[in-house]
């Protein structure tokens, strides 16, 4: 029904609205979701608000509700360290004193963080001379990196924005520690040291001739 008839005097809350439908906050900063709902302006008792994370409710102690005129109310829920566990989609319902209204559209939640378990590893050939050889950095990040750069002992000389570095060919002055760095937009983070010895091809064996003397 129409607004009016949802929020007659004897019929619970009218549907909560997300004041946003996507919140976005850096892991360990304040997040907060927000959502209002009305009720008949008649009536003595303030509406509260449940939280529920795909279906479960939340039990947070940051959960408040306030009065913003004429018998509506805005629901709040607060991180006050959020975390990326907490990210997911959230709902809200409106209680009033005639009952709990239906749940809300979801609203998502989006954690950030810098990326961690950066790791540089061989993904395609064999450290012998002459051979191609692939490394790739892997990380876990959100959002996901827009930039890697490589480093030979410690020298930044290898940069790009590539995920991956190959040696076309490989020589022996290619031996040495690499290590790669993965950024997004809230930090960088390095990988661990990872060993290149470039090997020689195998060594035939040959057994010496015998000269004769006369």
């Amino acid at each position: 029904g129409n607004s009016t008839e949802d929020c007659d005097p004897g019929k619970p809350p009218c549907s909560p609205t997300p004041v946003s439908n996507i919140v976005a906050a850096r892991e360990g900063s304040q997040a907060t979701l927000e959502c209002t709902a009305s009720q008949f302006s008649g009536l003595a008792s303030p509406i509260t608000f449940d939280w529920y994370k795909s279906g479960v409710k939340v039990v947070n102690p940051s959960i408040s509700s306030s009065s913003v005129g004429n018998g509506t109310y805005k629901g709040i829920l607060t991180f006050s360290a959020v975390q990326r566990a907490d990210a997911g989609s959230y709902t809200c319902r409106a209680n009033g004193q005639h009952g709990t209204s239906s749940q809300s559209s979801p609203i998502t939640l989006d954690v950030t963080y810098a990326p961690y378990d950066v790791e540089a590893k061989v993904i395609f050939g064999v450290s012998v001379i002459g051979s191609r050889l692939t490394l790739e950095c892997s990380a876990k990040a959100n959002p996901s990196p827009h930039q890697y750069s490589w480093q030979k002992n410690g020298d930044s000389g290898f940069t790009g924005s590539k995920s991956q570095y190959s040696f076309s060919s490989l020589d022996y002055t290619d031996d040495g520690t690499y290590t790669c760095t993965a950024t997004n937009s809230v930090g960088s983070t390095k990988s661990n040291n990872f060993l290149i010895v470039v090997d020689g091809p195998p060594q035939k064996c040959s057994t010496p001739s015998l000269s004769s003397t006369v």
